[in-house]
């Protein structure tokens, strides 16, 4: 995890041209990736499917893990194939769009972890 924070803390201090947001979406990502609890967006932890043609998957709650859209459970965050591609690096987003992925990122993290944000996204972004 020191590896994964020391490549944030580089990139936010030297790539004056990737937005802090970019950077602290990748960072989470890796967290997730470096703890175990990576989010597999090729294949369904229900099913099995692939999901690489669907246009909208759903990390679900219930069972921890990424699912088909008809596989969810009551408690769920969907993303889009755009979400996705932001989350994987391969695209960018909006303000808003990247925002919103990670505030729904965080929450997935704070399932994981245990670990209960009590502050606002702005004042989190300020950390």
């Amino acid at each position: 995890m020191l590896i994964v924070g020391t490549e944030a803390l580089k990139e936010l201090a030297y790539d004056v041209d990737v937005p802090p947001e970019n950077t602290l979406l990748k960072f989470l990502n890796a967290l997730l990736e470096t703890t175990g609890y990576a989010l597999n967006f090729q294949t369904s932890a229900i099913s099995g499917k692939s999901l690489e043609n669907d246009d909208k998957v759903c990390f679900d709650y219930y069972s921890g893990a990424v699912v088909e859209l008809s596989e969810r459970s009551l408690n769920y965050v969907t993303f889009t194939k755009n979400d996705v591609a932001i989350i994987q690096g391969k695209a960018t987003g909006s303000d808003a769009e990247i925002r919103r992925i990670l505030i729904e990122i965080s929450g997935i993290l704070s399932f994981f972890t245990g670990f209960r944000k009590n502050y606002s996204f702005e004042e989190f972004l300020k950390l």
